[in-house]
């Protein structure tokens, strides 16, 4: 599972990056004080919100360097 790519839904640039290591999900969830569903949902199904943009910045600035 950690070699399927994910598209970033709601990139401004449209990068497509590989899922990060296992724990990526918890670990932004904590940091931004949502569910991990609310992660998968923000990251692969473009779902939008303010807690959602929070989880895209967080995922772009620890991942996508």
């Amino acid at each position: 599972m950690e070699n399927q790519n994910l598209n970033l839904a709601g990139a401004d640039n449209n990068e497509i990056s590989l899922l990060p290591k296992k724990g990526y999900r918890k670990e932004i969830a904590k940091m931004v004080g949502c569910s991990e569903k609310t992660v998968t949902l923000a990251l692969r199904r473009g779902i939008k919100g303010y807690k959602c943009d929070k989880v895209r910045e967080i995922y772009r600035r620890l991942y996508m360097k």
